[in-house]
């Protein structure tokens, strides 16, 4: 059987959308890495009040990529000749009297890790505890120009959170610790303040 599943591109940033995308059937919404822990608790609890018979699949993005742009609203340029905009140095404020989004800025490259570390592009393993208990069931790994040996470390990563989680850990410091011995990315999806 065929499942449909809405991406992250999709913009589901607050109720409407999540309403417009139920209205395809869908098993799985996956939140874009923008939409914050916080927005994305109340999205889930506000999609489980409003559809309490029709259950979905959560998704999360955890792992590479922390682009700025949210990909339903991307303006960059893709291609091997030029830098790609989500490379490059960048701040996100909120718009006035707006607090779904945290001001967010690119990591610091003088202060950034190397990039042989897990999750270097872009991490959320600290935020798993609060991803689960928000109601995300699943939890993404991006790919995209990513080589082999690169995905599999950071996959075995995630599996070493994950596990750690599912057997009770949920202090960001012990899974830092564990995923990151050497040294973290620093280049966080989600802020623990959003809480």
């Amino acid at each position: 059987c065929l499942h449909l599943q809405i991406s992250g591109e999709a913009g589901e940033i607050n109720r409407e959308a999540m309403e417009f995308w139920r209205g395809f059937q869908p098993s799985r919404i996956i939140f874009h890495r923008k939409t914050g822990l916080e927005n994305i608790r109340k999205l889930i609890v506000s999609d489980r009040t409003a559809h309490p018979d029709i259950p979905l699949e959560y998704e999360a993005f955890a792992m590479n990529e922390n682009c700025h742009f949210n990909g339903a609203f991307c303006s960059g340029l893709h291609c091997d000749e030029f830098a790609h905009l989500c490379h490059l140095p960048w701040k996100i404020l909120p718009v006035s009297g707006g607090t779904s989004v945290p001001a967010v800025t690119s990591p610091d490259p003088l202060s950034a890790c190397e990039a042989d570390v897990a999750g270097h592009s872009g991490c959320g393993i600290c935020a798993i505890p609060a991803l689960c208990l928000s109601g995300i069931g699943v939890l993404k790994v991006v790919g995209r120009g990513a080589g082999t040996e690169e995905m599999c470390r950071d996959i075995r990563a995630l599996r070493t959170a994950v596990g750690l989680v599912e057997s009770g850990a949920v202090s960001p410091d012990v899974l830092r610790e564990a995923c990151f011995p050497e040294d973290c990315s620093r280049n966080c999806y989600y802020t623990l303040h959003q809480i």
